[in-house]
């Protein structure tokens, strides 16, 4: 396990090319319960492109998130819903620094500074 907030979890399973990001079933609301088996994938060799829009555009980085998602059809709900997405960015942010205390992830800073 990566990290585990209160209505997602993150882990890196066997192999580790990629992070498994899923909403617990029993944290999700009564009125959202057709999110409980959520899930994203997101491979490591995307990780950096998913950083560049973490803290931006909700719509951006739910377009890349797309890309990811097992249950595409149900990713607009959980981007759409405030708790969700803000627990999301959280877990995410949370995800990635535990990867690179586990080495698993290199930031590198292109020369020139930024």
């Amino acid at each position: 396990m990566l990290a585990r907030g209160r209505l997602w979890l993150a882990e890196l399973p066997k192999g580790g090319a990629s992070v498994a990001i899923t909403l617990e079933r029993d944290a999700v609301p009564r009125e959202l319960g057709e999110l409980a088996d959520f899930r994203i994938e997101v491979p490591l060799r995307e990780w950096r492109r998913l950083l560049r829009m973490l803290h931006g555009d909700r719509k951006l980085l739910g377009g890349l998130l797309l890309d990811f998602a097992r249950q595409k059809d149900r990713l607009s709900a959980v981007i759409a819903n405030d708790r969700l997405y803000l627990g999301l960015v959280e877990i995410l942010a949370e995800a990635t620094l535990a990867l690179i205390e586990r080495e698993a992830l290199e930031l590198i800073v292109p020369e020139g500074g930024a």
